[in-house]
């Protein structure tokens, strides 16, 4: 899959997903090709200050598995996801 059209894809599939799933509710995300690895997406979630840091790493692998079962021609690619709370 073209790295342009996985941004695409995975930019849809955030916002129906943070909308189906209320206790998983990003305040701000950015989904960007990374410039190092042409086979690479970097995500990028903050959860808001109210979301404990320690919540965190299961928040990213919910919406990996969850991403990765909806659309498994994204399995090709690398995900790096980084979130933050604040």
């Amino acid at each position: 899959m073209d790295i342009n059209r996985a941004v695409a894809v995975i930019e849809v599939f955030l916002d129906k997903y943070r909308g189906s799933h209320p206790g998983w509710a990003p305040v701000e995300t950015r989904v960007n090709p990374s410039g190092d690895d042409k086979n690479a997406v970097k995500l990028w979630l903050n959860f808001g200050p109210d979301v404990a840091e320690d919540k965190l790493p299961a928040l990213e692998q919910e919406f990996q598995d969850a991403l990765l079962e909806a659309h498994p021609e994204v399995k090709g690619l690398t995900l790096a996801i980084r979130s933050q709370a604040f």
